[in-house]
């Protein structure tokens, strides 16, 4: 689609269709824009390590001075681009994820910061996958690189929620800010600004969507001592704010699982227990 000299928007959707449906591609090129369709399946190869190290490969072989890719449209072939302009330049590059609910802007971002934070793990592929595999093991401080990317399960508890498009559809925006060295080509930090929370949904939601997973997380936490002690039951039916909606369970998400996670991501950005214990009593205030 990045070759065609004129398209109008049956040609587009047409194409689109045609990619997902019969070859399995939801990325495709137009120019300098990567369309990515959603087909709403897990898919973790698409987004694995192994393909990750599959375009730094080929932009090793060949780095792109104009927008061009290799063999097949990828997040990552995008992103890796933003980086060499970057190295290159020395000018601040940024990454751009819009579209309607649904279309995977959720997805498409986390993916991009683990390819960023990938990339700079190290210069040879041995080191990178090193580097990325300790993340995995607690240490008493944990890495940088790691705690950036754990922001994500927390911002989703309390910011997403499931709505009629969308299981976990982010109500907020967000502008996330990653810092590289280029002396030591690591990353120093990160910020993210968040705006226009979705408030109204609190009180009350539409039928078949829920409010923000964070109440469900909590409510299907398992530990009952816990509950006891925020004066809270499991039955999401006791809770006014909760009740409009008759969808309480998906599919597709562990709210018990869910919780854990959360919680874990809280501890590796140093949030003390009596901070963990002042969000849950919030939490458990709005519900009562």
């Amino acid at each position: 689609m990045a070759s065609a000299s004129d398209i109008c928007e049956i040609d587009l959707l047409n194409n689109l269709t045609n990619r997902l449906t019969q070859s399995k591609e939801q990325f495709t090129n137009v120019a300098s824009t990567l369309l990515i369709v959603n087909p709403y399946e897990k898919n973790d190869e698409i987004y694995s390590n192994e393909k990750i190290e599959y375009y730094i490969n080929l932009h090793e072989k060949k780095p792109p001075i104009f927008r061009q890719t290799y063999e097949q449209p990828h997040l990552f072939d995008l992103v890796l681009i933003s980086i060499e302009n970057l190295l290159r330049t020395g000018k601040n590059q940024a990454i751009v994820i819009s579209g309607e609910s649904g279309a995977g802007k959720t997805e498409a971002a986390k993916n991009a910061m683990k390819c960023i934070i990938y990339y700079f793990q190290g210069e040879s592929k041995k080191e990178r996958l090193n580097n990325i595999n300790n993340f995995s093991s607690r240490n008493k401080e944990e890495p940088l690189e790691k705690k950036i990317l754990s922001c994500n399960p927390i911002l989703e508890a309390f910011g997403n929620c499931k709505t009629l498009r969308n299981d976990n559809s982010s109500r907020f925006g967000k502008y996330v800010t990653l810092n590289i060295d280029f002396e030591t080509r690591k990353v120093t930090g990160a910020s993210i600004i968040t705006y226009l929370l979705e408030k109204s949904r609190v009180v009350t939601q539409a039928k078949n969507e829920r409010s923000f997973h964070i109440f469900y997380q909590l409510l299907n936490c398992g530990d009952t001592e816990l509950l006891d002690k925020l004066f809270l039951s499991q039955d999401v039916k006791n809770y006014f704010y909760l009740s409009n909606s008759s969808n309480v369970k998906l599919k597709n998400i562990n709210d018990s699982q869910m919780f854990k996670e959360t919680m874990e991501c809280f501890q590796i950005n140093d949030f003390t227990s009596e901070e963990i214990n002042s969000i849950l009593k919030i939490v458990a205030g709005v519900l009562l």
